[in-house]
């Protein structure tokens, strides 16, 4: 399906519920402020995992470097971390996924708001002030109309934009490198919970490429 056909679907029902008998106004505006809240929560889940992928990534490096490798609960039991390496591979994939799945279906409620916005606020669409009720995209920055900035200003931040989304994925799969290059070289080809930990990294990564290098995952704000 292309990208017209995708945006023709949202048009299609969107249209087809403004135009019910039953649609009163107030539900029109609370449907509306709904798809807002929608969108502003997806820019939250995808700040708080790459959060947690990041200190996923810090926590393997000082149990890789025996920075720790045990804590101590109430003072009383000892318990030994260095089994974390093994887990903390996969689990960071898992970030990655989630991240890449919340991208796309933010992009699905931030085209529908959008497209909701031109067919019952043309006023609104028509004057770009849509945009700022979707500005919010986490740790990448606001997507803010092109017109109410600069040139040279708008061109940097889209770049920067560009190169982080792109940059997210690459760094991702940087760590899934080292990480496993770092266990191997420690424990040898022969150990069995670094065999499995790698398996199952690998077997993330393929069923979920196409998540991983989609358009919105890359450049959350090829939308705009």
């Amino acid at each position: 399906m292309s990208s017209d056909d995708r945006i023709m679907d949202y048009e299609t029902a969107i249209k087809a519920f403004l135009s019910g008998e039953e649609t009163d106004p107030d539900f029109i505006k609370q449907c509306f402020w709904e798809l807002k809240a929608e969108c502003d929560s997806y820019a939250k889940k995808i700040a708080r995992w790459r959060i947690l992928g990041f200190t996923a990534v810090c926590l393997f490096e000082l149990l890789n470097r025996r920075l720790i490798g045990e804590v101590s609960l109430s003072g009383i039991e000892v318990i030994h971390l260095s089994f974390l390496l093994y887990i903390i591979p996969p689990a960071v994939t898992v970030s990655l996924l989630t991240i890449a799945t919340l991208n796309i279906e933010q992009d699905i409620y931030i085209r529908t708001l959008r497209e909701f916005s031109r067919q019952q606020f043309p006023a609104l669409y028509r004057s770009e002030f849509i945009k700022f009720f979707i500005a919010q995209q986490g740790i990448l920055g606001g997507n803010f109309p092109r017109s109410f900035m600069e040139s040279r200003t708008n061109r940097g931040i889209e770049l920067s934009r560009a190169g982080q989304g792109i940059l997210l994925p690459i760094a991702y799969l940087a760590f899934e490198f080292y990480a496993y290059l770092q266990l191997f070289t420690h424990t040898g080809r022969d150990d069995i919970p670094a065999v499995i930990s790698l398996c199952a990294s690998v077997i993330l990564l393929t069923l979920a490429s196409p998540l991983i290098f989609n358009k919105q995952t890359l450049n959350p704000y090829s939308r705009s």
